[in-house]
């Protein structure tokens, strides 16, 4: 019965619960910045992005995942990747997922369309006054709405005060990862052993509502 409930609410709210416009509103992100900004984040970072690996039971015969798409070679077993955005509220403000688990961030944040909605926000204003989301190493500049941390030039040493800037903001960071982790607590499935694949699709489902 949970099962269907968690499937009927997950559709019928599904583009709300990815991005809900009515909330997501330029003045929200200037607010979210503003808060960031008190606490010593740079003036224009609004959130933080990060994507997620779940692992799951390697597939078997037969099942709607195939096993090499879904294993992750860094993470070392199999699983689906999920993203988010962690807002100053405490919100993931933005779950999208599951996706194949051999994605890397970057992929991810291309198939999810975050870039356009991101556009669809601040695309009226000057480079200088968008917001960003600030991501892990993994991001970097070039793509819109969201920056990475600081990198050397090929050859150079990265510099002192931007080696202590990627220090400061990784602590901050760390938030969406806390994020992911409590909403994984208070969704795990009662098992002792690694869900199926399909049930941490389900999972996913879960944790676009429990972030509401």
């Amino acid at each position: 019965m949970w099962i269907d409930t968690i499937k009927y609410l997950s559709a019928r709210y599904r583009d709300k619960l990815q991005w809900d416009s009515g909330r997501l509103t330029l003045e929200y992100i200037d607010r979210c910045a503003l808060q960031l900004e008190k606490r010593g984040a740079p003036p224009n970072v609004w959130g933080f992005i990060d994507g997620t690996f779940v692992e799951v039971a390697r597939p078997g015969d037969g099942q709607i995942f195939d096993q090499q798409e879904i294993y992750n070679g860094h993470k070392k077993g199999h699983g689906l990747m999920y993203q988010g955005l962690s807002t100053p509220d405490g919100l993931i403000s933005s779950p999208i997922g599951p996706y194949e688990g051999r994605i890397n961030d970057v992929n991810m944040l291309e198939q999810s369309g975050l870039k356009q909605k991101l556009r669809s926000v601040m695309g009226h204003l000057p480079a200088a006054e968008r917001r960003y989301l600030y991501g892990d190493k993994g991001y970097f500049a070039g793509y819109y709405g969201v920056i990475g941390a600081v990198k050397a030039r090929r050859g150079k040493a990265l510099g002192e005060s931007d080696w202590y800037a990627n220090v400061f903001m990784s602590t901050y960071r760390v938030e969406i990862e806390h994020a992911f982790g409590t909403v994984r607590t208070i969704t795990r499935p009662i098992q002792d052993t690694k869900p199926s694949p399909i049930s941490t699709s389900l999972g996913g489902e879960r944790i676009s509502l429990a972030r509401e």
